[in-house]
């Protein structure tokens, strides 16, 4: 028998920036997530799906950040 796990999960505005030749995006979410690291890698999944559905014309930059919002 399995049981349940209550998980507090906090909201965090994630950001990133993605690329294609000369021109740049920013993309703004909001992520329910247990922390940071949870948080930025539902933004690397979010980024690499952009990627594959632009045909891999927009590419991820290492500009990333999440902040928990209060």
């Amino acid at each position: 028998m399995s049981t349940l796990q209550t998980v507090a999960l906090a909201e965090w505005r994630v950001a990133f920036v993605m690329a294609a030749g000369q021109s740049r995006r920013m993309f703004l979410f909001t992520i329910p997530a247990v922390d940071e690291e949870s948080a930025l890698a539902g933004a690397h999944l979010i980024a690499d799906g952009i990627n594959e559905a632009s045909g891999h014309v927009w590419k991820l930059t290492s500009e990333f950040s999440a902040e928990v919002q209060s």
